[in-house]
């Protein structure tokens, strides 16, 4: 079997980044903290990748014109557009894309979470590779999620309706994708604002 992990990003060069932190921080120092984010997550996926040995990275880049910039072409990992429109529009496009290109499940997660490790990586990944029509979320103390996995295509409805500024909005999608098994993976902090810093000092 063969997996993808997409992990989804802005390119600081070409779009505002971590507004929120930004306007508690400053915009430097919240440039400064995506930019240790990126680098982090990519050796967590690096790692996990190594461990399997069967999934292939990609950065899901928000902007077009960023997958040939130079932030992106210098890293080992593969390179896909996220698409137009809404962030769930986004997500149902890079996984569908993903599964038809002919990968057994894709595993999507973003840079805003220090604390993510190897290990949650190949849970996920060792899950959808043993429970076909299945998918795995991980979740976040504000209720959204950190990591979605799945590997069947999924109706792209589901994914513009939900509200992913609800609280447990993951269990509102899950619930309408029509997954036969659903694994729900260990809580971790998503870091959006200078109060959730705090949260995550350990991993810093």
């Amino acid at each position: 079997m063969r997996g993808a992990l997409a992990i989804f990003t802005k390119t600081p060069e070409l779009s505002p980044v971590k507004t929120r932190l930004a306007r508690d921080v400053g915009a430097d120092a919240a440039l400064n903290f995506f930019s240790w984010c990126i680098r982090q997550v990519g050796k967590t996926a690096e790692q996990a990748a190594d461990y399997k040995g069967n999934i292939d990275v990609f950065w899901a880049i928000a902007e077009k014109e960023g997958l040939n910039h130079e932030r992106w072409t210098s890293s080992p990992f593969k390179r896909i557009w996220s698409g137009e429109g809404c962030f769930g529009t986004q997500m149902h496009h890079v996984s569908n894309q993903l599964i038809e290109e002919g990968y057994d499940y894709v595993i999507i997660t973003g840079t805003d979470i220090p604390d993510l490790t190897p290990s949650l990586i190949k849970e996920a990944a060792d899950y959808l590779e043993q429970n076909p029509g299945s998918c795995v979320v991980g979740p976040t103390e504000d209720g959204s999620a950190y990591l979605y996995g799945s590997n069947m295509k999924t109706a792209q409805k589901p994914w513009v309706q939900n509200d992913y500024q609800a609280f447990g909005s993951w269990k509102d999608l899950t619930s309408k994708l029509g997954f036969e098994n659903i694994m729900v993976l260990p809580m971790l902090t998503g870091i959006k604002e200078s109060g959730d810093l705090e949260k995550i000092k350990g991993a810093i």
